[in-house]
């Protein structure tokens, strides 16, 4: 068994739509016995394209926990989605915690914002509010399917996965775990080390993102089935994943400086997934600050400063994962969601393709520039409404919400067109 980042050149050749190519690209993965994990375009050119999937490969056992399909529902209120891709280099929200400003301004306007932890997660900090739903990324992508519904918080009881780390990094996440405990009344059910250390791998790729492989899964599943037999409901993971294959410290330097994508993310998503996938659990994971990360003798890039400022990288997490939603049979379902917000060049993923399915607005913010992806402006999206900034975005929904509609308030403001019928096709 193995965890694994591909990217996959595709032809649209033969297919009506690029999403149409993308399905039968992912059919063809899923036939060759892999589970999919995470997906995305990461670039697109003419009739060419690439596509980035994450799997879990060599699959003897299915997941112990599934989650079933569930019904559509259309409720009342105003509900966001807003989505970061992890490991792109966003300019906003592609560090560690920075666009939780966002996401609280956002919860001002909105009666709900749904998020997965890249937006909140700030190290010794969280960034988000408490009418946010912190949804694991495997679970938001199958909410965006229209697989699973969201409900109340989850009454949480956590556990913690440890990687075998030295005795110094060993006490220091133990000491925040407690810490938490103390100060913020956090239920646990304990911590598990790994039976072995987990051997991961990242690679940069030509356009310059980072993907990540991890050889022996096992370990993570086999202790988070001890936590689970011990009456835990949400997992969160510390790995020490520096200093290994892939990254420099020039790679840390660049992405501290705020000139470089995040080195780990890519990997933090495949570990902390493949750990839904198997259990049904959410899982946030939290690196472990050692070997240069989470270290830094200067002042960073203001939007990096919560790593280098923390002891540990799991106080977010656990602190998350008690506003992670319940899955539920008649809760808030993808059709019920005002708005998808997501970088206007990187909208290749689940999040946009929700839009297309279920006639959802698919914001699209140019500000939020990244270093991969493919722009909403090449995809056939018809929900599309693209905007400036994310103050821009905020306004959108305070529109929606008055009942405003957003062209009123926009200068020059256009005459009413007149209606005519279409001329019927010979």
């Amino acid at each position: 068994m193995r965890l694994q980042t591909e990217l996959l050149p595709l032809s649209t050749v033969g297919y009506r739509t690029i999403w149409d190519a993308v399905f039968a690209c992912i059919a063809k993965v899923r036939t060759s016995g892999k589970a999919i994990l995470r997906w995305g375009l990461v670039s697109v050119s003419g009739q060419e394209a690439l596509l980035e999937i994450a799997s879990i490969s060599d699959v003897s056992v299915q997941p112990e926990a599934q989650l079933a399909a569930i019904k559509e529902s259309a409720r009342g209120g105003i509900y966001v989605a807003l989505v970061v891709p992890t490991g792109v280099g966003a300019a906003i929200g592609g560090f560690i915690g920075d666009a939780g400003p966002v996401a609280r301004a956002l919860e001002s306007v909105a009666d709900l914002v749904i998020l997965h932890p890249n937006v909140v997660n700030a190290a010794d900090f969280y960034a988000g509010g408490d009418r946010s739903l912190y949804v694991d990324g495997l679970t938001l992508d199958r909410f965006f399917a229209g697989e699973v519904q969201l409900g109340a918080l989850r009454r949480v009881k956590s556990g913690l996965i440890l990687d075998r780390l030295d005795a110094s990094c060993h006490s220091q996440v133990l000491n925040a775990a407690n810490g938490l405990r103390a100060a913020h009344g956090i239920d646990f059910a304990g911590y598990v080390v790994c039976e072995e250390k987990i051997r991961c791998r990242i690679s940069r790729s030509r356009f310059g993102h980072y993907t990540g492989d991890v050889e022996n899964p096992e370990v993570l599943f086999r202790a988070a089935e001890i936590l689970r037999r011990h009456g835990a409901n949400a997992l969160a993971v510390v790995s020490g994943i520096s200093g290994i294959s892939g990254i420099t410290e020039e790679d840390l330097a660049r992405h501290y400086s705020g000139v470089g994508p995040n080195p780990v993310g890519a990997l933090e998503a495949l570990i902390s997934r493949s750990i839904t996938w198997r259990t049904g659990l959410p899982c946030a994971h939290a690196p472990a600050f050692s070997d240069g990360l989470g270290k830094s003798s200067t002042i960073v890039d203001p939007r990096a400063a919560s790593e280098v400022a923390s002891g540990s990288g799991l106080p977010c997490v656990i602190y998350g994962l008690t506003h992670a939603p319940q899955i539920v049979k008649d809760g808030i379902a993808v059709s019920d969601l005002a708005a998808v917000i997501v970088p206007l060049s990187c909208a290749g993923g689940a999040p946009a393709l929700a839009a297309k399915r279920f006639g959802v607005s698919l914001i699209a913010v140019k500000a939020n520039t990244t270093a991969i992806g493919v722009s909403a402006e090449l995809l056939d999206i018809d929900t599309t409404i693209v905007l400036e900034n994310y103050a821009e975005a905020i306004a959108f929904i305070a529109c929606r919400k008055s009942g405003v509609s957003w062209e009123s308030i926009l200068r020059p403001l256009e005459s009413t067109k007149e209606l005519k019928t279409p001329a019927v096709p010979a």
